[in-house]
């Protein structure tokens, strides 16, 4: 009788605190669609101990994935390391798999003297604090050099990686993934999304989704939003997301005189039906990896305007799948949005394709399987760390 293999033990350790962002779809979902026979698969936070957010252990448990949470009381927290490495010793992973320079760092430090092999995914370096741009960040790229194998979620971020010494070879540049059936429009929540929202029948609505941070540049989707302000007076504008520049932003729409159509909406626990309220999505961002927010979008069929910011252009086809405007072009922006308010019929054959991206290579299975292939293949190496 032939023997039954044991499946393979992966461990994915992030830090994240809050509801998280992007990553954390990426990460709870392939732990989600993975086959537990083949897969055995544990979900690691390192998260602050001041933080009373539930909404991540919330979701991985919904969605029946193994998941558990380490506290940390501060940058420089011993008693972390100690609980990760005793964590480590009694699961004895496979594989770790890291999504940030704190992980990364740790994994290194715990695994490199034993029987793990060390993957990362690269979700890209958004930070803007002194010690994120000059000391962490370096260093994880540094450190990337020695482990296994690293997934990079752009081709802008394989550059990147390559250029800092990082070894081509063990690079794969896989982009994000949508669930194209969990987003999926159901157009009779329309009606009532739009109601709930406080929009008026016939009222055109863009819209955007992410953290009120600088690389996001909300400030740009505003400034080009005002300019068409008086010449469609039936348009709106609805941001989603919560961050630092929350006032900031508000004290701009003040400035410009648009408050009585642009509103800054908060946190939206259930994004879909959000998507499902929109006209037009809009992405003003300077930096990106693989944006999760276009996806979704994309798989919502709501037609997109996006900046040409990171991974962007890995999944959007310029004038196939949406518009690509240049970043920081207020102008640009201003004349994207235009052209879709006016040209219908073009707008319609983007929102086709752009849905037939997702449900194929772009589709988080799609996604999941090439990750797959990546732990069967680190499994059957033999390949020695470098450092």
């Amino acid at each position: 009788m032939k023997e039954q293999r044991k499946p393979i033990r992966i461990m994915e350790l992030r830090t994240a605190d809050g509801p998280g962002g992007g990553p954390e779809k990426t990460i709870l979902n392939g732990a989600r669609l993975s086959d537990p026979s083949i897969f055995d698969i544990r979900v690691v936070y390192l998260r602050s101990r001041y933080d009373q957010c539930r909404e991540l252990s919330d979701r991985a448990r919904d969605l029946g994935v193994s998941y558990c949470e380490i506290r940390t009381g501060g940058p420089i927290d011993r008693g972390v390391f100690r609980q990760l490495r005793r964590l480590i010793g009694d699961a004895q992973p496979s594989i770790i798999h890291t999504h940030d320079y704190k992980s990364s760092l740790m994994a290194w430090m715990i695994a490199r003297r034993k029987e793990v092999k060390l993957l990362a995914t690269a979700h890209g370096w958004t930070g803007n604090r002194v010690r994120e741009q000059f000391l962490y960040y370096p260093a994880e790229k540094f450190i990337l050099k020695g482990f296994h194998h690293i997934i990079s979620v752009s081709s802008q971020i394989t550059a990147q990686l390559v250029s800092s010494g990082v070894r081509q070879h063990i690079i794969s540049t896989i982009p994000n993934g949508i669930d194209p059936q969990r987003f999926a429009p159901d157009p009779t929540n329309r009606v009532h999304e739009r109601v709930r929202l406080g929009l008026r029948p016939g009222q055109f609505v863009l819209g955007g989704v992410g953290r009120l941070e600088k690389q996001k540049r909300f400030d740009l989707l505003i400034d080009a939003f005002a300019k068409i302000y008086g010449q469609f007076d039936n348009s709106v504008l609805l941001i989603a997301g919560e961050g630092a520049l929350k006032g900031q932003l508000q004290h701009q729409i003040d400035r410009l005189g648009i408050s009585a159509r642009c509103r800054l909406v908060g946190h939206v626990t259930d994004i879909k039906s959000f998507y499902e309220a929109l006209d037009l999505f809009v992405q003003s961002s300077e930096y990106e990896g693989t944006p999760n927010v276009v996806l979704e979008a994309m798989s919502m069929r709501v037609p997109v305007v996006v900046t040409d910011a990171g991974g962007t252009r890995d999944i959007i086809t310029d004038r196939i799948d949406g518009i690509i405007v240049g970043k920081g072009s207020v102008d640009g922006l201003v004349d994207a949005i235009k052209e879709s308010l006016m040209n219908e019929a073009e707008v319609r054959g983007r929102i086709e394709s752009a849905r037939f991206k997702v449900e194929t290579i772009l589709s988080f299975p799609f996604r999941n399987s090439r990750l797959e292939k990546i732990y069967c293949s680190l499994i059957a190496s033999e390949t020695e760390n470098a450092i």
